[in-house]
């Protein structure tokens, strides 16, 4: 990155006061610019979100040490192994034990990400209702996404608007997961979805966690696979945590159950046994899902060609002429933008993609490296 301050003798202080009448996000992202320029920095592309510069600031001062740090999820979250191997300055205790044979948790196929949120907000909330409906009578509590305009689907509204006056239904949305012991008491809890950190986001944070700037160059893709578990570990385990799966009884948590959505190509169940050992772990279908016609014939396809070809790209005309599809406008507007082709690639993690301008191919969505500059 070139260094404006050194190159036009142009102090942050001048440059910023250009900038005081602009948004907060646009000022917030002058002074990450700042921050990178003279560095060396990767980019990484990550989907519709385009190309992003990762790099990474020393959250933690050397004075700070020696601290004493208490988190319950360290177990879980890779990004402390990281920092143990690589960084050398941190000492592990001995943790506490504790046994989740109380704890059922049910998981549901279903993609649970923004994009799910989107293309599927009505069959989700239906299986939240469904979920609820067994129980009306007793606490629960939803932990959902917040609600943004680009999100289309206010969860928490719409599910309200369908519970009888009374309810015991409690909401909490994902950031809000991990600061609050106010459901404690709750025995019922489902997470309506869970976060998907973006791509330059883990990579920054892997980053960060092992001490490797950019200027010590690319990184290993199962490091930052590794810190994409322990974060979907580690939020999942703060969340679940805000019921009474907190409390301790004997070594044990109390009678607890637990509804999850995500899909199996997230990979989340089978992080489960690591996260809550003992968990009894069972498969929840509320709503089954109904495929038909040309529909069904493509998503069968794409499953069997992903399942032989996992870090494949599958071309749409291959697609096209296994499913009888001559026309490309046709396939687009009856295939590609169908909504149940749309949530079947969220659950499979595959993304369209181009080597070019256009998207020609589905694939898996990169787990750690896009294109590296």
């Amino acid at each position: 990155m070139p260094d404006l301050h050194v190159s036009f003798g142009m102090p942050f202080h001048e440059v910023s006061g250009l900038f005081v009448h602009q948004s907060e996000a646009t000022q917030k992202a002058l002074e990450n610019l700042w921050f990178l320029m003279g560095q060396t920095v990767v980019v990484r592309v990550d989907g519709p979100a385009g190309p992003t510069l990762v790099s990474y600031r020393q959250t933690l001062p050397d004075d700070i040490k020696p601290i004493l740090t208490l988190d319950a999820s360290a177990r879980v979250r890779a990004t402390y192994d990281l920092w143990e191997k690589h960084r050398g300055d941190l000492v592990r205790l001995p943790s506490a034990t504790k046994n989740y044979s109380n704890l059922t948790i049910n998981v549901w196929d279903q993609g649970g990400g923004k994009s799910a949120y989107r293309t599927e907000g009505d069959r989700i909330i239906q299986g939240v209702l469904k979920a609820i409906d067994t129980k009306p009578d007793e606490e629960w509590l939803v932990i959902h996404h917040k609600f943004k305009p680009t999100l289309k689907l206010d969860l928490r509204t719409k599910i309200t608007e369908r519970l009888p006056q009374g309810h015991k239904v409690s909401f909490l949305n994902w950031g809000s997961h991990d600061g609050t012991n106010e459901y404690k008491d709750v025995s019922n809890v489902i997470l309506a979805g869970t976060l998907f950190l973006p791509l330059p986001h883990r990579e920054g944070l892997t980053r960060l966690a092992s001490g490797h700037p950019p200027s010590k160059g690319i990184i290993r893709d199962d490091q930052v696979k590794a810190t994409e578990s322990g974060e979907h570990s580690h939020m999942i385990l703060q969340a679940l945590c805000r019921s009474s799966v907190r409390q301790h009884q004997n070594g044990e948590c109390p009678p607890v159950n637990a509804y999850l959505i995500a899909s199996t190509y997230s990979g989340i169940k089978e992080l489960l046994p690591e996260i809550f050992p003992g968990a009894q772990i069972v498969p929840w279908t509320p709503i089954p899902r109904e495929l038909r016609g040309k529909v069904a014939d493509a998503i069968g396809f794409v499953r069997c060609w992903f399942r032989d070809n996992p870090d494949g790209a599958l071309p749409f005309k291959d697609l096209k002429k296994a499913v009888g599809v001559k026309d490309a406008s046709n396939f687009r507007n009856t295939i590609r933008q169908h909504n149940d082709f749309v949530a079947a690639l969220e659950e499979m993690s595959l993304e369209e993609w181009g080597p070019g301008t256009y998207r020609t191919h589905l694939r898996r969505r990169p787990i750690a490296f896009g294109v590296a500059a």
